[in-house]
């Protein structure tokens, strides 16, 4: 069973919200209809995140769009005075019912001074176990040669590489990996292999969820992992490249955010302690990389605020109070 989708109107927020039951075949239904509420709007596709919820035997879907470019589609159309009344409703609530736990933020944020396509493709030139190797350079034994699009629709060569050294769990479609920042949580990564007519198993986040065998995959995964949430980030919000307008960047390969809440994480690092797969070696290093990774994902809803108050509300509130001073002075005339 599928809801009826609520959209920013409705909600007079950046979301738009729908639920579904756990069949895969929903899920993939559930997922088209949202990104088809998204796409109506091209400019809303530029930068938006899509979040997952499980709980029971229900997926909650929350597509949350770019506060800026949430004002400028639903709120520019209103008359200024409501426009900034409901943006400022929306900062208000966020800040009165976000607990201080979850106020936290990560310790850092990435900013890329150059393409992801210059800045981020560079592996060691040496094998990984040259005796002579003295560098920390990334090593990869697993690249992707799937074609991905660019952001003006040309094909170029994919290049992701799976980094050896983040694999916790190879399984045949997929990796589960562990994070190159300090959060707390892992990465679903489609499995690149050289199946040409298969496009090299390439996927990227919106091919991806319409597939209703990752959804069958992802829910194996949670009965075995217990995340309690995942996410995919689309256009800026996945690249990070906030000021760039690059041709030239390109759809990322598919890699799914495994979220986590405290309970969650603990019992994870148990689970791999007992699994006996592991050596006690690997064990060892692997609780040591996700005991350094104790750091919640940074908060959206905060970020929304404060993207919102900075960008948008002080010109609204200006232009707002201009008016009523204007009409002061006319009835005052």
């Amino acid at each position: 069973m599928i809801s009826k989708l609520e959209d920013p109107e409705e909600l007079e927020s950046l979301y738009f919200k729908i639920q579904s039951t756990l069949e895969p075949h929903n899920l993939v239904e559930t997922s088209k209809r949202i990104l088809q509420a998204v796409n109506i709007e091209s400019t809303l596709t530029y930068s938006y995140c899509l979040e997952v919820l499980f709980e029971d035997d229900k997926a909650f879907f929350t597509l949350c769009l770019n506060p800026v470019l949430w004002f400028d589609v639903y709120l520019r159309k209103k008359d200024l005075e409501t426009s900034a009344r409901i943006a400022r409703t929306y900062v208000t609530n966020i800040r009165l019912t976000v607990s201080y736990e979850n106020n936290k933020i990560a310790p850092f944020e990435v900013e890329y001074s150059e393409t992801v396509k210059n800045s981020a493709f560079t592996l060691c030139k040496y094998k990984k176990d040259y005796s002579d190797r003295r560098c920390d350079c990334d090593y990869s034994n697993v690249i992707c040669k799937g074609t991905s699009k660019t952001q003006n629709e040309h094909n170029t060569v994919c290049n992701f590489y799976i980094l050896d050294d983040f694999v916790i769990w190879e399984r045949e479609k997929y990796y589960i990996m562990y994070r190159r920042e300090p959060i707390r949580g892992l990465l679903f990564v489609s499995r690149p292999d050289d199946n040409e007519k298969n496009n090299f198993n390439y996927f990227d986040n919106t091919t991806l969820i319409k597939n209703q065998l990752f959804w069958q995959d992802l829910l194996k995964e949670r009965e075995h992992l217990k995340f309690n949430l995942i996410s995919f980030n689309y256009g800026i919000w996945e690249t990070k490249q906030a000021r760039s307008k690059d041709k030239y960047i390109q759809n990322y390969h598919v890699h799914v955010h495994l979220n986590f809440d405290d309970t969650g994480w603990k019992n994870l690092k148990t689970k791999i302690s007992e699994d006996s797969n592991f050596s006690s070696l690997f064990v060892r290093y692997i609780r040591s990389m996700l005991n350094a990774r104790n750091f919640p994902e940074s908060n959206n809803l905060l970020k929304n605020c404060l993207e919102l108050e900075h960008f948008r509300l002080p010109n609204s509130r200006i232009t707002v109070d201009d008016r009523k001073f204007n009409q002061t002075c006319k009835k005052s005339g």
